[in-house]
């Protein structure tokens, strides 16, 4: 988690590598002296993601359509079962006879509000993005 200085959410990213001088290569941008916290994905925060989201779907009466986008790291998290969420998505969304689709992004960009309400686009990982049109 991430915890920019002008925001009022953390932001999950990426930590993809660590570096001989402490240097970290992280999902996005992190400015110099950025408080962040260290944790762990696992499958079960991702299917329980995955599960709250699918609930706010199927309880939308009026959608036409569902476009999904989760972010590909929980694709990788998954492993060996890669398949697993995309699995559960089509198990919960064909029996409403709603179209969907779904593929995976590279990493999301998304406006969250900064200390003064004002909203500012960034760039998450590990996200279970949706459209429901």
């Amino acid at each position: 988690m991430v915890y920019y200085d002008t925001a009022s959410e953390p932001v999950t990213l990426g930590f993809y590598a660590m570096y001989d001088d402490s240097s970290v290569l992280t999902g996005g941008e992190m400015p110099v002296g950025t408080a962040f916290s260290i944790g762990s994905i696992d499958a079960q925060g991702i299917f329980e993601s995955t599960i709250q989201g699918l609930k706010r779907i199927t309880d939308m009466p009026n959608r036409s359509a569902t476009l999904l986008l989760p972010c590909v790291t929980r694709y990788l998290m998954l492993a060996p079962d890669q398949e697993a969420e995309l699995r559960l998505i089509q198990d919960t969304l064909t029996p409403t006879h709603m179209p969907f689709m779904m593929g995976y992004s590279g990493g999301e960009i998304c406006p969250m509000p900064d200390a003064e309400g004002v909203l500012r686009n960034r760039f998450h990982n590990y996200t279970f993005c949706v459209c429901v049109l």
